[in-house]
C-alpha cells in the first residue's frame, strides 16, 4: 500500500522525518507550515503533488531525491526562504508556478532531462543571478523569469522552439542573450523592461514574432 501524508497549516511545524517508504506527497501536503525548516525527502518518492510545500517560508536547501519523476504545480510557490534547489534527473517539466516568488532563490541545479519550464515557473525570483538550462530543454513559458531582476546573462540552448510571452521581462540586470538557429517563436515582450540588455545574438531565423 502506498504511503500518503497531510500537515497543512501546522503553522509551528520546524523539522519533519518522512518515512523511506513513502512514494508520493500528495497536495497541499504541508502547505503554509511556515516554520518548516528542515525537510529530508526519502530515495523511493515519486511524486510531490500541487500546493506541496507552498508558503513553507522557513525552508532554504532542498535536495529532490533522484527518484522524483512528478513534482506539479506550485509545489514550492512563495518558498521564500529557499536559497539552493538540486532537481533529480527524471523530472521532466518545471510546472505551472513551482518556484513562483522565492525570492532569495540564488542556485537551481537543472537536470539534463528537462525538457519544459512552464508559465510562471520561476516569477519573481529576484536573488536568481543565474541559471544553466539544460539541452534537452524545448519550451521556456509565458512569464517563467517574469521580475528576475538579478539575472544577468541567458544562453538558449539549440534546443529550444518556444519562448513565450514576457518571458524574461523585467529582467532589469539582463545584459546578454543568445537566441539559437533553433526558436522558431518569440513571444510578445518576452524580453520587454530590460534596460541592461546591451548584447543580443539571435540566430533564429525568420521566428515569429506577435507584433
Amino acid at each position: 500500500m502506498k504511503e500518503t501524508c497531510k500537515y497543512s497549516g501546522c503553522s509551528n511545524l520546524e523539522k519533519i522525518i518522512i518515512p523511506n517508504t513513502l512514494e508520493r506527497i500528495e497536495n497541499e501536503a504541508f502547505f503554509g507550515c511556515s516554520s518548516l525548516g528542515s525537510v529530508v525527502l526519502p530515495d523511493v518518492l515519486t511524486y510531490i503533488g500541487s500546493k506541496a510545500f507552498c508558503k513553507c517560508r522557513s525552508l532554504t536547501n532542498l535536495t529532490i531525491p533522484a527518484s522524483v519523476k512528478t513534482i506539479e504545480t506550485d509545489a514550492y510557490n512563495e518558498c521564500i526562504g529557499l536559497v539552493d534547489i538540486v532537481i533529480s534527473e527524471q523530472v521532466k517539466e518545471i510546472k505551472k508556478r513551482t518556484f513562483y516568488g522565492c525570492i532569495n532563490l540564488e542556485n537551481i541545479s537543472l537536470p539534463k532531462s528537462i525538457e519544459r519550464i512552464e508559465t510562471d515557473a520561476f516569477y519573481n525570483c529576484t536573488s536568481l543571478e543565474k541559471i544553466e538550462l539544460p539541452n534537452s530543454l524545448t519550451n521556456i513559458g509565458d512569464f517563467a523569469f517574469y521580475g528576475c531582476s538579478n539575472l544577468s546573462d541567458v544562453v538558449i540552448p539549440d534546443s529550444v522552439t518556444y519562448i513565450g510571452d514576457a518571458a524574461y521581462m523585467y529582467c532589469v540586470r539582463l545584459s546578454n542573450v543568445t537566441i539559437p538557429k533553433s526558436i522558431t517563436y518569440i513571444g510578445d515582450v518576452a524580453f520587454s523592461g530590460c534596460p541592461s540588455l546591451t548584447d543580443f545574438y539571435c540566430y533564429a531565423e525568420n521566428p515569429e514574432i506577435p507584433l
